[in-house]
């Protein structure tokens, strides 16, 4: 197995470790992770981390997401409550509702969501308790939109 000299400790100093579910994946259930998830196939369910979520060129995902981060290239139905940046790419698509502190949307994006700001408060989503989704939506503007 590993040598002596190498040991198992060392394994990991430098390197971005990361959660990746390839093309061709599918998944039906829900998946919590430390890490960073990176996503080109197929996952039905709610994904929590207190990392990144990357939905690829590929992937699609249909649930909810608590992240620090999201970024969708490709498709996404569902709820988001995201404590740093929400960005949709120019091939993303968004269908649902997106909470978070900050939004980047790319010319060429489709999202018919409903888009709330969360404050910095809740910036450490991966802290917080398990979501509910159907809190106050008070903060939380109707958007639909197709830009290109």
């Amino acid at each position: 197995m590993w040598k002596s000299s190498r040991g198992s400790e060392g394994v990991h100093k430098g390197m971005v470790i990361s959660s990746f579910f390839a093309d061709g994946f599918k998944m039906i259930g829900d998946l919590e992770s430390t890490c960073d998830i990176r996503i080109e196939g197929v996952i039905e369910g709610n994904i929590t981390t207190s990392k990144k979520v990357v939905i690829g060129k590929t992937g699609h995902v249909i649930g909810n997401v608590r992240a620090a981060n999201l970024c969708v290239m490709g498709e996404f139905v569902g709820e988001a409550l995201v404590g740093e940046l929400a960005k949709i790419e120019a091939t993303g698509s968004v269908s649902g509702t997106l909470r978070s502190v900050h939004f980047q949307i790319e010319p060429g994006a489709t999202v018919e969501a409903n888009l709330g700001r969360l404050s910095a408060e809740h910036q450490n989503v991966g802290a917080m308790e398990p979501i509910d989704f159907n809190a106050d939506r008070r903060s939380i503007s109707s958007l639909h939109l197709s830009v290109g």
